[in-house]
């Protein structure tokens, strides 16, 4: 038996309306996965971040002739001499350090780092 739209259709007993997709639903379904695809896009742009500050840092210590355990200051060593062209950012939020020559640099969210590749 054929119905207007939103009418109820009555056959042999049976009290049915007719299927409503709910956006709400759907959105509870696909949320999640975008959220988790967003910040592990993120924390990949955080990482390839450090990738090229740790390259930098090492441009400038090989320039400047520093050993290992110098400290490097991201705005005044690498952005103020040209070795990067801005104070990189992170994408969520947190901050960086260049730290010393010989160690990777970080930053302060929890899971941005390349152990977590």
């Amino acid at each position: 038996m054929q119905a207007e739209a939103g009418k109820e259709i009555r056959s042999a007993g049976y009290h049915t309306q007719p299927a409503r997709v709910h956006a709400g639903g759907l959105l509870s379904i696909a949320t999640p996965s975008f959220v988790k695809a967003r910040e592990s896009s993120r924390r990949r742009a955080c990482i390839s971040n450090l990738q090229k500050t740790d390259g930098a840092k090492e441009q400038f210590a090989l320039e400047a002739r520093l050993l290992n355990g110098a400290n490097v200051h991201l705005t005044h060593d690498l952005v103020a001499r040209g070795y990067l062209k801005r104070r990189p950012a992170c994408p969520s939020g947190g901050s960086y350090w260049a730290s010393k020559v010989g160690q990777e640099s970080a930053c302060s969210i929890r899971g941005h780092d390349y152990d977590e590749n």
